[in-house]
């Protein structure tokens, strides 16, 4: 995990902490809202919490340690504004123009060349082209493009709703979307890091992938769905064992191995034209940007341990980051399916960590790298809370986490 120790406590901490006191209390009333308005509550106490979180100790903290005396504006504009980040390549964006940027970013991104932030190196290009919308919108307001990034983290609700209404139903689905609003990770790292974009585009495709086996039109539309997270985010590669999971869960449900087979041709056919398409209206080449972005992501300056240092670390710190109490009620589901010799799609989500990590392309930080893992996670640990106790419980104990990080540990984003 990516902290450093800076414990920082301000007297705001008791606004993050009356909305957690108040959302526990009101979860009974909350659960049974309308469908519409109890995934807009979701949405809009997530947007609130880390706004609030964030913001809590009145000042900037450093990688250094340092503190820096701010205003609450600031402390969420900070992380867009050092030079490392996706936005600082907005005003090359704007001198050189979208197209331009997308169509040469693979020689922008040469080994040994300085010329893009850190961390635009290591993905494909459409996250600080999207950074470049959120600017244009807001006619350069950093803080309102953050404001903007922390909605776009929480709204991953949605997905996560329709990822688990289609494997375990309503009721479920339900539980899935208030897991994954009160998640660590999405909380403390939605008012400060771009990888939240990323969780909600590869969720979205997620939620595509999962309803493939109805039709070939859900086929073809989780197709473009990657094609589209794939411009965001290497890690949206991971919904091909998602895919696979599913269609071996739905033959083993009945359903013919030639219609699933079929089903993820047309996949694979809806990614492949979606990429072609992306490449000829925005310049975007995902071939083109696989080779620098993956030569800057395995050369990153943290990757000097040892491999099974990454095996292992790698899943423990998205683990802890996606929340103690939604772990630990992954690891009950697991347990419970396997003992009724009966997996699914929590064996699918296991499946596709071992995966992520044995490809060692996402070495370390996978605190917030990884984020897009989320809610499959809070779906597949959804099942194991089956009472307002429950819920209560892996809320309460959640949102202490993210509390006690935040107010002990500088995030570094």
């Amino acid at each position: 995990m990516f902290l450093n120790w800076n414990p920082l406590l301000g007297p705001e901490m008791v606004i993050p902490l009356a909305l957690a006191s108040a959302f526990l209390l009101l979860i009974p009333w909350i659960v049974r809202l309308r469908l519409h308005i109890f995934l807009v509550t979701l949405v809009a106490f997530s947007w609130l919490f880390a706004v609030a979180l964030a913001t809590q100790s009145g000042q900037i903290r450093t990688f250094d340690g340092s503190r820096l005396p701010s205003g609450y504006a600031a402390i969420l504009s900070a992380p867009f504004e050092r030079h490392s980040e996706y936005y600082a390549a907005v005003p090359l964006i704007e001198r050189i123009g979208p197209r331009a940027f997308a169509d040469t970013f693979a020689e922008l991104d040469a080994p040994h060349s300085a010329t893009l932030p850190t961390h635009v190196t290591t993905h494909p290009p459409a996250g600080p082209l999207f950074l470049w919308v959120l600017s244009k919108m807001t006619r350069g307001n950093v803080l309102a493009v953050s404001l903007l990034v922390t909605l776009i983290g929480a709204l991953g609700a949605l997905p996560t709703y329709a990822i688990a209404r289609e494997i375990y139903g309503r009721d479920v689905a339900r539980t899935a979307a208030l897991l994954f609003a009160c998640s660590p990770g999405v909380i403390i790292f939605s008012a400060t890091s771009m990888d939240v974009v990323f969780m909600t585009v590869v969720a979205a495709a997620g939620a595509a992938v999962v309803r493939a086996p109805r039709s070939a039109g859900w086929a073809l539309a989780a197709g473009a769905g990657t094609a589209v997270a794939l411009c965001f985010t290497w890690g949206a590669l991971g919904l091909g064992v998602v895919g696979v999971g599913v269609g071996l869960i739905a033959v083993r449900h009945g359903m013919a191995l030639r219609v699933v087979a079929t089903r993820g041709l047309l996949a694979v056919v809806g990614l492949a034209v979606t990429g072609l398409a992306i490449r000829s209206l925005t310049g975007i080449d995902l071939v083109a940007s696989y080779g620098p972005t993956y030569y800057r992501q395995t050369h990153y300056l943290t990757y000097h341990r040892s491999a099974v240092y990454w095996l292992a670390g790698n899943v423990a710190a998205f683990l802890i980051s996606a929340g103690i109490a939604q772990t630990s009620l992954l690891v009950s589901e697991t347990k419970r399916r396997w003992r009724e010799r009966r997996p699914g799609f929590e064996t699918v989500l296991w499946a596709a960590l071992v995966a992520s990590t044995l490809t060692m392309a996402f070495k370390g930080e996978t605190d917030h790298n990884w984020l897009f893992w989320v809610p499959f996670l809070a779906a597949a640990a959804a099942p194991a809370a089956t009472s307002v106790g429950d819920l209560r419980s892996a809320a309460g104990g959640a949102m202490a986490q993210a509390v006690v990080i935040e107010a002990l540990f500088y995030t570094g984003w």
